[in-house]
């Protein structure tokens, strides 16, 4: 093994890297991929603070910047036409040497609601968020454990009776990845997030406190493929000072197969969920909507500094409940992306 090799392979046991698209991976020495980071390959809503510089250039800091344009559809029957475009200014992620295993993680974002499509539309509010995530993990052999905790704010053009409605929101979080064998590992989170309204209005707090906890197991099949099936559980309450608090539960589990073909990375996945939202002071059922979903996306890296990334995604449902039209539609979401790894 010569020495340019041996520097690399010591190197992944710190810090995993990609060498095709953005995937996070860790290869023997006969250059056969052993482990892939589970969250890497998705674009993440919680666990995106896990993932590394695809592409890191061996400075004392690196991590990477990501620009990120979505946008969603709702297409639901006996209702309105709304639409939602978001905009995340930057969402980084920073590590150094001098501190093995930190990493602090910030984002920005604009989400914008309209009445109607995006071609035609209404606009109807703004919300912006901003967080930071500072974390920890380690390793221990082929354990992988991190933990970190989230703070944030979010500020809307909503107002109620006191003003302007803005929420303070903080998150601890744990997670694992743990190796089996060669190909086969396990790995999942869990999270407690409470979401503090600053201004109350006369009627109703509007804290809410939510848990979550999502397992997956990845099965790599050769250098080129690999599946995983990963369940979310998350349930959310909603206190009010009257007419009782409104719970959300959601249970959504997806199966996929991730693909390289060469410097491009793709993957499908399709998916079960169940959605219920109710009072739990009078029963009353406000949501019951099953769905499924499918979603395609694709990684391509311009250069080993900019990588872009596309999602498509269709969600069918059905829904029933006391603020439901009884009714079935589509909701479409779409998302385009670059990162620049440092």
């Amino acid at each position: 093994m010569n020495k340019k090799l041996t520097i690399f392979l010591t190197f992944l046991i710190c810090i995993p890297t990609a060498s095709m698209a953005s995937m996070n991976v860790i290869r023997d020495s006969a250059d056969n991929i052993i482990s892939v980071n589970p969250w890497s390959y998705l674009d993440e809503d919680i666990m995106w603070s896990a993932v590394y510089s695809s592409n890191p250039h061996g400075e004392k800091i690196n991590g990477f910047i990501k620009a990120k344009y979505a946008a969603t559809l709702n297409h639901i029957q006996g209702q309105k036409h709304t639409s939602n475009d978001e905009i995340t200014f930057a969402q980084a992620v920073f590590r150094t040497q001098d501190l093995p295993g930190w990493y602090l993680g910030i984002t920005g974002d604009r989400n914008a609601k309209y009445s109607s499509s995006l071609g035609s539309h209404k606009y109807e509010s703004n919300v912006y968020n901003t967080q930071m995530v500072v974390g920890k993990e380690s390793r221990y052999n082929n354990i992988r454990v991190g933990a970190d905790v989230m703070g944030g704010y979010q500020s809307s053009g909503f107002e109620d009776d006191q003003g302007k409605v803005s929420i303070w929101n903080g998150r601890f979080k744990i997670y694992t990845d743990i190796q089996l064998t060669d190909s086969l590992s396990i790995f999942g989170y869990t999270y407690y997030q409470m979401d503090k309204r600053r201004n109350r209005n006369s009627e109703n707090d509007r804290n809410s406190h939510s848990v979550a906890v999502e397992p997956g197991i990845q099965y790599i099949i050769n250098n080129s493929n690999g599946v995983w099936i990963r369940t979310n559980y998350h349930h959310n309450s909603l206190q009010r000072n009257n007419w009782g608090n409104i719970n959300d539960k959601t249970n959504y589990t997806t199966i996929g197969y991730w693909h390289i073909w060469g410097n491009l990375q793709t993957s499908i996945s399709a998916g079960y969920g169940k959605f219920d939202q109710y009072n739990d002071s009078v029963n009353e059922v406000f949501y019951d909507r099953h769905y499924n979903t499918v979603q395609l996306n694709a990684t391509y890296p311009l250069n080993d500094r900019f990588t872009l990334y596309g999602e498509i995604k269709r969600m069918h449902l059905n829904e029933s409940g006391s603020w439901s039209t009884d009714s079935k539609g589509n909701i479409y979401n779409y998302k385009a992306m670059i990162d620049f790894n440092f």
